[in-house]
């Protein structure tokens, strides 16, 4: 019975489940989940960083520190579809609610990007605090967070705006924030560690 099992019952034969790693060398690994085999590398650009699954396209989007741009991956056939460039250092990205915008920042530049999902083009830009790390959309769509690692500010940014309404102030080297579930309240982190150029 397993000898005859090519693929999981739950995968109907034109389905499939595959999984991508990025590596420091600009390269992500497209792992097969069922053959549990990776089936192809893809060159991203230089420093492959943190990658999302699109909520809504089959497409996966990932961050170029090193490259400065957001690359875009047709999940379907493996290829990058698209290389936007920011003109700055970008370490994470997040989606907006209706998963129309992705959210990025520029940590060299300063700045809180908003990019068009169906375009793959800037649509809007703000400024932030000193050396942004990370922009992360609160659970109810309304606002973004900003950590600010040089500042040490959390930049509270108006999601339809981009506009900064507040920043306040939080740990020194802060990098990672955890939102509760109805927006409420943020948490802070600082990993000693970690280190920005």
């Amino acid at each position: 019975m397993l000898l005859r099992e090519h693929r999981p019952s739950f995968l109907r034969p034109d389905l499939h489940s595959m999984a991508y790693v990025s590596t420091a060398g600009g390269v992500v690994a497209v792992v097969d989940l069922v053959k549990n085999s990776t089936i192809m590398r893809v060159s991203v650009g230089p420093d492959a960083g943190q990658l999302r699954a699109h909520p809504t396209r089959k497409e996966i989007w990932g961050v170029s520190p090193a490259g400065g741009h957001i690359w875009v991956l047709d999940a379907p056939s493996n290829q990058v579809s698209a290389k936007i460039s920011l003109g700055g250092t970008p370490y994470t990205i997040d989606f907006s609610s209706d998963a129309k915008l992705a959210y990025t920042t520029s940590s060299s530049t300063n700045s809180l990007l908003a990019i068009d999902c169906a375009t793959k083009q800037v649509a809007a830009r703000a400024s932030t605090g000193g050396q942004p790390v990370l922009a992360q959309v609160t659970p109810d769509g309304k606002s973004i967070l900003v950590v600010n690692h040089r500042d040490a500010t959390l930049g509270i940014h108006d999601a339809h705006t981009l506009l900064q309404r507040a920043a306040v102030p939080v740990i020194s080297n802060p990098d990672d924030v955890a939102i509760l579930p109805d927006a409420s309240v943020a948490f802070v982190i600082s990993r000693p560690r970690k280190r920005y150029p």
